[in-house]
């Protein structure tokens, strides 16, 4: 009997990866699993499975060479995770077992903060992107109305929304035991 398969059309933009992962492993208990992602547009491939306590972490690696990927799934590997897929830079990650339910892939501070680094790089290159447009946009406006330099404003918006929640977030990590 083949097991039944659905897509998923569902957004998490990069500071909201904590909000992806319990998503997903809420998806793996009501009997869902994983198995891929489309590359550009946020839509998940499920497959209907027996239902089962999972969590899911993912891995921003925006450097990582082709090479390394290798060994550096093996180190998730010798740690209890399951590799399960890649889009664009984020590695998807499953574990079971109550020893990984409460377990982070970030232990300690600073790899806490190195992963909200590498998304804030990541947005504030964006957020470069938008501005840039939206000067060239509004420079070279045309009568009567540029609709773009509106696209460029709101995209801006969201990633500066996006920044601020990063920091706030990387401000609580950084307060934390002191």
């Amino acid at each position: 009997m083949m097991s039944q398969a659905k897509k998923v059309l569902k957004m998490f933009p990069v500071w909201q990866m904590e909000e992806e992962e319990q998503w997903l492993s809420r998806m793996a208990q009501q009997g869902w699993q994983l198995t891929g992602c489309l590359p550009v547009i946020p839509v998940y491939i499920f497959e209907e499975q027996k239902s089962h306590s999972a969590v899911f972490k993912i891995d921003l690696q925006p450097e990582l060479r082709k090479k390394d990927r290798g060994e550096y799934k093996q180190v998730f590997a010798d740690s209890g995770w399951e590799f399960i897929i890649k889009r664009g830079d984020r590695y998807y990650f499953q574990g079971e077992g109550t020893e990984l339910m409460s377990q982070d892939i970030y232990t300690d501070k600073p790899s806490k903060l190195e992963r909200y680094k590498k998304q804030t790089t990541l947005l504030s290159m964006l957020a470069f992107i938008f501005c840039l447009n939206g000067v060239v946009h509004f420079l070279g406006e045309k009568p009567p109305f540029n609709f773009m330099k509106y696209i460029d404003g709101l995209g801006l918006l969201i990633t500066l929304y996006g920044l601020t929640k990063l920091k706030l977030k990387m401000r609580g990590i950084a307060r934390q035991q002191k």
